[in-house]
């Protein structure tokens, strides 16, 4: 996917999301940087359910996979807070 075009898809649904909370204003630069955000958090998501699928000997990531790097990543998030 083109870069400038995942940005401005990303940009879009942190818009849509706050806006959604009762944001009337954001801030563009905030905006870009949230997006940005959202854009590697989701291209990682689909870096490792790719790289699941091909450990497990399959072309392709199934919903399982993403399922799967999903778990992991909250649990990596939240570890240090589930010790205190």
């Amino acid at each position: 996917m083109d870069c400038v075009y995942a940005q401005e898809i990303a940009k879009q649904a942190v818009a849509r999301a706050a806006f959604a909370r009762g944001v009337k204003k954001i801030d563009q630069v905030a905006l870009d940087a949230i997006a940005d955000v959202l854009r590697h958090y989701i291209q990682s998501v689909g870096e490792g359910a790719k790289e699941r699928a091909e450990l497990a000997g399959r072309a392709a990531p199934g919903i399982h996979d993403v399922l799967k790097v999903l778990e992991e990543t909250v649990s990596t998030l939240f570890m240090p807070l589930a010790k205190n």
